[in-house]
C-alpha cells in the first residue's frame, strides 16, 4: 500500500544523524561526527544506586503520569539553581522539563513559527533542527560560521533585509535567529528587529569540564 505523504513532510530532509550514527556503531571506526558522550564518562554504579532507592522508596513518582512540565521536584530544583547562578528570574518565567533539544526545538517552533516565517539559523547548523523547522514550513537562510561564533556582518544584514521585508509585507511574517552566536554581535542585532533567539545550549556543568 502506497501513502500520500503530507504537504508539511514533503521537504524533510533524510536524518544525516542517523546515518553518521550508522557509521560510529563501527567498531573499527573512529567517528568525529555523531556526537556521542565517551562511554567510560557514564556514572553508571551512581545511576544504578539512584534507581534502586527511588524504585524501593518513591516508585509512584517515577512509573505513573505526571506533568507535562516536568517532575516539580526537579522544576524547583533547576529553578533554584539557575536564579543562583545565572539570575533567572522566575517571577514572570516558567521552567519545562524537556526530553531534549530536538523536543524544544519542535515546541518552540509550534508555538512561533508560522508557515513562511523566515529563521535564519547557522550555516552549517543542526540537522535536526533545521528538519524541524523545515516540517512547520520555514525559510531557512543560513548565516556563515566564523571562529568564534556566527559573522555578525551577515546576520546584521540578514536582519535588516528581514526588516524591510517586514514594512513592505502586509501580512507581517516574522523572523526569527536561532544562533548561539558572539556575545556582542548577535543581541544587538536581535534587539533592532525584536526576534526572539533560540540558542544552542552550553554545556558547563561540572561533570561535563571534569569528562
Amino acid at each position: 500500500m502506497q501513502y500520500e505523504i503530507s504537504n508539511r513532510m514533503s521537504d524533510v530532509h533524510g536524518s544525516a544523524i542517523r546515518e553518521l550514527f550508522k557509521l560510529g556503531a563501527d567498531p573499527n571506526m573512529i567517528s568525529f561526527g555523531g556526537g556521542n558522550p565517551s562511554a567510560e564518562t557514564f556514572p553508571v554504579p551512581e545511576i544504578a544506586d539512584i534507581i534502586a532507592d527511588v524504585m524501593k522508596n518513591a516508585p509512584v513518582s517515577v512509573l505513573q503520569y505526571g506533568l507535562s512540565e516536568g517532575y516539580t521536584p526537579l522544576r524547583d530544583t533547576m529553578k533554584d539553581y539557575l536564579t543562583r547562578t545565572q539570575g533567572f528570574d522566575f517571577e514572570n518565567n516558567e521552567l519545562f522539563i524537556l526530553s531534549g533539544g530536538q523536543q524544544c526545538a519542535d515546541l518552540t517552533t509550534k508555538v512561533l513559527v508560522n508557515e513562511g516565517d523566515v529563521i535564519l539559523t547557522e550555516d552549517p547548523a543542526f540537522v535536526g533542527c533545521l528538519n524541524t523547522f523545515r516540517s512547520y514550513g520555514a525559510k531557512l537562510i543560513g548565516i556563515p560560521m566564523q571562529q568564534d561564533g556566527m559573522d555578525t556582518d551577515a546576520l546584521e544584514a540578514a536582519l535588516k533585509a528581514r526588516q524591510a521585508d517586514r514594512h513592505s509585507d502586509a501580512a507581517g511574517r516574522h523572523g526569527y535567529g536561532c544562533a548561539r552566536g558572539r556575545s556582542q554581535g548577535t543581541p544587538r542585532g536581535q534587539a533592532a528587529v525584536h526576534d526572539p533567539v533560540l540558542p544552542e545550549p552550553v554545556r558547563h556543568h561540572d561533570h561535563a569540564r571534569k569528562a
